[in-house]
């Protein structure tokens, strides 16, 4: 490699590493300003009291010594499987799959805000 190619291949570098800390700087401004957003906060504190419900209804079906948070993403994550293959009856019949029927639906308007936040920026969403 000649002098030349080096020093281009070394300020070559230097752009790209330059690229990617922008773009972490700008990913880091884009989750403070969603975190500001008071609509994803609130949308994240029913996330959260939905979560909670979740281990409330199971710690009575499942009882002492059980990891409730790992039994409650246990059984998000198969709700969410059953909706994703389209599985998921419109009838939801016990308390718990209302609960993580509810969830799932949080989750969503959560993506669903981030997604406009990311298309609008903050306006709009305060």
């Amino acid at each position: 490699m000649t002098k030349e190619q080096k020093k281009k291949s070394t300020h070559k570098h230097r752009a790209t590493s330059l690229v990617s800390r922008i773009a972490a700087m700008e990913a880091e401004e884009f989750l403070r300003r969603l975190r500001e957003s008071t609509v994803w906060n609130s949308a994240e504190q029913r996330r959260a009291e939905k979560f909670q419900e979740i281990i409330r209804s199971l710690s009575t079906t499942l009882g002492p010594g059980v990891d409730l948070e790992q039994e409650a993403m246990d059984a998000i994550e198969m709700f969410e499987e059953t909706v994703e293959m389209g599985h998921a009856s419109p009838d939801l019949l016990t308390p718990l799959e209302l609960l993580l029927g509810d969830y799932h639906n949080v989750c969503e308007e959560i993506l669903n805000i981030q997604d406009t936040f990311a298309g609008r920026g903050s306006a709009g969403l305060r």
